[in-house]
């Protein structure tokens, strides 16, 4: 569907010449889940940018459907229309309603008449669950539905290939799940994606394909399993141990300790990886739950044949009053319990809790320290 041969790219710093990327030769399938991952300058996002021209190679091919799109003269606009792109920051234009900004693109390029493009609309909002806001303007959507927003956008249009920059780093951790929740749905249909993301989680669930990139190269292409589980590829490795795959993996192998009826109390600032360990701690016991932040439905329930995992977040939690309010008390004994924001009810947990505190020491590595029940444990890394 796409090839890539020798892919170059190069911008001028400083008045000398800095290659990005340096001569990349890959190819995507019809139907395929790509993701691009790799360290911050690796060269993903001006890669998935030159595969619809947003960013002009220096050299070297792309060929989409037997065409080269950079061939002198090609239709851009086209192009556009067959590879679709969801921006990190929504691009979404503040001064249009959620169905002006999705119709605009159709009906200016005259690709619709406005009504079947109303219409069509419609129904993309009733799919992504956002029927009711297509009135809204963008300031009173949350990140999530702007998000949303802008995928819908990009599927009115028909597009062949859906390309995704970061689609969940400019997202609050409790809105990630909605966004990937949409795209897994449009992945169930055959639509080819390629998406960069740092999200680990996202990747296992999603991706049917993984490239890593590193210094402007491919270093691994395969699938996710095989990045994840039996990577022969250094550089690889010491990316995936730095990132919040290695707190779920000590997340795991906590969790194959515990008895399935212990509360468990989180300490850390925000992004410390809280949600992260609770990922690590649910995969375990085979949960295929989306775990996200339960900061605002206070409570999130995780159940398995294995286990009942309740986890909460306790940050607008104040009075005994407050805490009572959350059906807390209810849920001891019923399972596994953690606690995000534990330092508000801290004189109402029970005395044989465990305590888990997590610090970042750096953009990717954390140090953890695991108090009681039969742990006394400090990690790094």
């Amino acid at each position: 569907m796409i090839e890539v041969k020798n892919l170059k790219k190069e911008f001028v710093q400083n008045g000398k010449p800095l290659e990005i990327l340096s001569g990349i030769s890959t190819e995507f399938k019809k139907g395929e889940r790509v993701a691009i991952l790799g360290p911050s300058g690796s060269g993903k996002s001006t890669f998935l940018r030159c595969l619809n021209l947003l960013e002009k190679p220096t050299s070297g091919s792309i060929i989409f459907e037997g065409k080269d799109i950079t061939s002198p003269g090609f239709d851009i606009n086209m192009l556009r229309r067959e590879i679709g792109m969801v921006f990190q920051h929504f691009n979404l234009f503040p001064h249009l309603t959620v169905l002006e900004n999705i119709i605009l693109a159709p009906v200016s390029l005259k690709i619709m008449p406005a009504e079947e493009a109303k219409e069509k609309a419609r129904k993309l909002l009733r799919k992504v669950g956002l029927e009711d806001k297509e009135n809204t303007f963008p300031r009173h959507l949350s990140g999530g539905q702007k998000q949303r927003v802008a995928i819908v956008r990009a599927l009115i249009m028909n597009p062949k290939v859906l390309l995704f920059d970061e689609p969940t780093s400019a997202l609050d951790p409790e809105m990630v799940g909605e966004v990937v929740s949409v795209m897994a749905d449009i992945a169930k249909e055959g639509m080819t994606m390629i998406f960069v993301t740092h999200e680990m989680n996202f990747v296992k669930n999603l991706a049917s394909r993984v490239l890593f990139m590193d210094g402007g190269n491919i270093a691994f292409d395969g699938k996710p399993e095989e990045m994840f589980e039996n990577c022969k590829n250094e550089r690889v490795n010491i990316f995936l141990s730095n990132s919040a795959i290695e707190t779920e993996n000590l997340a795991r192998k906590f969790a194959s300790k515990l008895k399935g009826n212990e509360v468990i109390a989180f300490y850390g600032d925000l992004g410390a990886g809280k949600t992260a360990f609770t990922r690590g701690v649910a995969d375990f016991f085979g949960l295929k739950d989306e775990v996200s932040s339960p900061t605002f439905a206070l409570v999130n329930e995780y159940s398995s044949e294995k286990a009942k995992i309740y986890h909460f977040d306790m940050y607008r939690i104040n009075t005994l009053e407050d805490l009572e309010s959350t059906g807390f008390f209810d849920y001891l004994g019923r399972g596994i319990i953690l606690v995000e924001w534990s330092e508000n009810i801290k004189e109402y947990l029970p005395e044989d809790l465990i305590e888990i505190k997590i610090s970042k020491t750096g953009e990717n590595s954390r140090e953890i320290e695991i108090i009681g029940g039969d742990f006394n444990e400090n990690f790094s890394g």
